[in-house]
């Protein structure tokens, strides 16, 4: 698809962790690395249909998605988790992807990303996000 050829450019040549397309307009963006660039996009005042490029994909950011104010048409990324994938495609948006994983990892790769292990935790999406506003939270006191 055309539109997530751009992204995918743009999310490069910008050095982005997301990005947010309405049409070939960027509604959002964000270098901010792990989950908190798709948390914040959540409590974006977006309400469009929109095109996502982001570069890793897991439980955590797949139930943000879905439970956003935006209508998302296709996304594009680098990696997803198989779960995710499903998850998304289940729900009638388009996945685009270099490479299908098991899971997301954290950032030593010795473990589940903790989001991953919050998201398979929480099959609640409002135990999910309380648990999600906490740990961010903590990151951000650090």
């Amino acid at each position: 698809m055309k539109i997530l050829e751009y992204g995918k450019e743009k999310l490069i040549e910008k050095n982005l962790n997301l990005l947010v397309l309405k049409d070939e307009e960027i509604v959002f963006e964000s270098d901010k690395m792990g989950i908190i660039p798709m948390y914040e996009f959540y409590n974006s005042n977006i309400h469009e249909e929109v095109y996502v490029i982001d570069k890793f994909i897991g439980m955590g950011a797949s139930r943000l998605l879905l439970n956003s104010k935006v209508k998302v048409k296709a996304l594009f990324t680098f990696v997803i988790s198989k779960d995710s994938k499903e998850l998304l495609e289940n729900n009638n948006i388009e996945v685009i992807c270099e490479r299908v994983v098991d899971k997301i990892l954290n950032k030593d790769r010795t473990d589940y990303c903790p989001i991953e292990k919050m998201s398979m935790s929480n099959k609640n999406f409002d135990d999910f996000y309380k648990e999600l506003e906490g740990f961010i939270g903590k990151m951000k006191q650090k």
